[in-house]
């Protein structure tokens, strides 16, 4: 019969190999529903997107070509009004889990743009870049390996709020270790496993 011990042992080692793990996620927004305007915060693949107004998913954007959904929204109103959006967007993650961002798609529609990007490290600090796009595109940017360990994302346009025109971010390549239920599972049967141990010992 295995000692309390060694239960403990199985059961915690069973939970870190699960949280250890890196899992690759594609946030693509093809799981949020599509409406002009959107909600205050629009939800994909277990990560949040909030601003100070709403926003909308679509499934085009201003004569660029989107496979599927895509995050649309005008910073500066304007023709594009219906959106109502903010000039930033925050990405976050459910429960504020830590991530770490690979590349995502950017674009913008009649005027070309700078986009600034802000990421917000674990324990304090940032990391940033600014892009450049040109008008009418859909871009891919690649992060390098500075951009571990995000609490939240900032992207954020760089044209004049008195300008109209149209942003959007698609394809948002992340890698994640958020802990798999099972591993909790186990982990509370190993715990299970070790009460019974101790009322059967006394």
């Amino acid at each position: 019969m295995p000692s309390v011990t060694q239960i403990v042992l199985v059961s915690a080692s069973l939970l870190f190999i699960n949280t250890a793990n890196a899992y690759n996620v594609l946030v693509d927004f093809e799981d949020s529903p599509v409406g002009v305007p959107g909600p205050a915060i629009i939800e994909s693949r277990g990560f949040n997107f909030s601003g100070p107004a709403a926003k909308g998913v679509e499934e085009f954007f201003y004569g660029v070509s989107l496979d599927g959904n895509g995050l649309i929204w005008c910073p500066a109103g304007g023709a594009c009004a219906e959106y109502d959006a903010p000039t930033s967007i925050t990405m976050t993650q459910d429960g504020l889990a830590l991530f770490d961002l690979i590349s995502l798609d950017l674009m913008t529609s009649t005027q070309s743009s700078n986009f600034y990007l802000t990421g917000y490290l674990a324990g304090g600090g940032i990391i940033s870049t600014t892009v450049f796009l040109t008008a009418g595109t859909k871009t891919t940017f690649t992060m390098g390996a500075g951009w571990a360990d995000l609490e939240s994302l900032l992207i954020e346009p760089g044209i004049p709020a008195t300008w109209d025109f149209a942003v959007g971010v698609d394809n948002i390549a992340v890698i994640t270790a958020v802990p798999i239920p099972t591993a909790f599972w186990l982990f509370g049967s190993g715990l299970g496993l070790l009460g019974w141990l101790r009322r059967r010992q006394s």
